[in-house]
């Protein structure tokens, strides 16, 4: 994440008060050198869990964080992109309601990723039991608009779960293996790394998904798994 457009990788930190900080990279890509951090903002609650993103399709930098709750907030960027600033917040909405898992401390972590391939933003949600859920986009790249949400599922109709208690899944979506697949690199509690190695896809009409190895499908789309080594 390049947060002031000067072409080096930076970091950004949520924490368990609620504080977002950017470190800046004060020196190049292949050896990065981080400066002492620079505050944000604070989300009002704890247990921060920041995604940078464009949100409205204005080409700046937005901020979609989950919290403790489960719910998730959107800061919409007010001023450009190579220096961002945010005021207030929205919560993302589900139905007209704000998107939650169930009442109680969920600790949501949200990844913008265009999961069906039909050029707008959807969003994947990581939570306190390990869990991934899938919030289709059917509004628009300005005005995204969410209905419903899929947790993944496996092959044998279990729902996806990173193993331990309570182990907080934690993902990104990459191509980890250059074989044009998105696949999913999940982290957990007990600090280990799981990685899901997409293959080629096949049209399905269910909604599976397979841990380390089988079956992903969601909106039609099919992927097979190869084993997930942590």
């Amino acid at each position: 994440m390049d947060w002031n457009n000067d072409g080096y990788h930076d970091l950004l930190v949520g924490n368990t008060s609620g504080d977002i900080y950017v470190y800046q990279n004060t020196n190049d890509n292949s050896n990065p050198v981080l400066d002492g951090g620079t505050f944000i903002l604070n989300t009002g609650g704890d247990r921060a869990s920041v995604e940078v993103g464009d949100w409205n399709g204005d080409g700046n930098k937005d901020l979609v964080v989950g919290t403790l709750m489960g719910t998730i907030q959107v800061y919409i960027n007010g001023n450009t992109d190579a220096s961002p600033g945010f005021d207030t917040f929205f919560n993302v909405q589900m139905g007209g309601s704000d998107f939650d898992f169930t009442a109680g401390y969920d600790r949501s972590a949200p990844r913008m990723y265009d999961w069906d391939a039909d050029g707008l933003q959807d969003l994947l949600v990581g939570e306190l039991n390990g869990g991934i859920y899938y919030l289709r986009n059917e509004g628009t790249s300005t005005a995204p608009v969410f209905n419903s949400s899929e947790q993944l599922l496996l092959i044998n109709g279990e729902t996806l779960t990173y193993p331990g208690a309570s182990p907080r899944s934690r993902f990104s979506v990459a191509d980890w293996n250059n074989d044009g697949y998105a696949d999913i690199i999940s982290g957990g509690s007990d600090g280990k790394v799981m990685l899901y190695a997409a293959v080629a896809p096949e049209p399905v009409s269910s909604v599976l998904f397979v841990l380390g190895g089988g079956v992903l499908a969601f909106s039609g789309l099919r992927r097979k798994f190869n084993k997930g080594d942590r």
